[in-house]
């Protein structure tokens, strides 16, 4: 069986989300669009509760988890030219406040365990850190495969290339994550940079 394969999407709290009811819009326009495109198994959006350790500079408090129904999609689903619009109108809506910049410029795409997406939970429990980092019984562990510049949060033709790089702990600062509907853990997880807990915002 192939391995799972996963874009995490990480992106800040900007001026233009509330009152601009980005929540909503993540429930009504965002999450179903992104649900349609062929390729995707299924795609989540998640706002961030609680953190403990160190987030990656600049920081985040959203996220979205996109998984793929093959590794072998990811060039297909990522250059999707209806999905390239959809978030090129997402940066004029909602903005980046300039370019994206740290961990918020890239999405990192993860090779899991074969089996597809896990059961899809109302909180989650995500840490990350290294090799090193041990996944707790019930969670899912993933290791970094690629970064992926955002080319859409760009100027046409200015995205950084190659347009999928080399694994490396830049902007996430981890090469490693677990996630899984568990108990907060008390303390940091050995070999864990930080873990946070989430509430998911959609699909509601």
């Amino acid at each position: 069986m192939t391995a799972t394969a996963l874009i995490l999407l990480t992106y800040r709290d900007l001026p233009s989300f509330e009152p601009g009811g980005y929540a909503r819009f993540l429930v009504e326009e965002d999450n179903p669009f992104f649900n349609s495109i062929p390729g995707i198994a299924r795609y989540e959006n998640w706002r961030v509760a609680e953190t403990m350790g160190t987030l990656p500079d600049p920081g985040f408090e959203w996220f979205d988890l996109l998984w793929l129904d093959a590794a072998e999609a990811l060039e297909r689903v990522w250059f999707n030219a209806d999905l390239t619009a959809f978030r090129r109108g997402w940066v004029a809506r909602w903005g980046y406040g300039g370019l994206p910049s740290g961990v918020n410029a890239e999405g990192s795409l993860f090779l899991c365990p074969p089996g597809g997406p896990p059961p899809l939970a109302q909180r989650l429990v995500m840490a990350a850190g290294g090799r090193g980092l041990e996944a707790p019984a019930g969670s899912l562990c993933c290791d970094l495969e690629a970064v992926l510049p955002k080319h859409y949060a760009w100027p046409e033709g200015d995205a950084p290339r190659p347009w999928r790089q080399p694994a490396q702990p830049a902007g996430l600062g981890a090469t490693r994550l677990w996630l899984g509907d568990l108990p907060a853990p008390a303390a940091l997880p050995a070999g864990a940079n930080f873990v946070l807990t989430a509430e998911r915002v959609a699909p509601a």
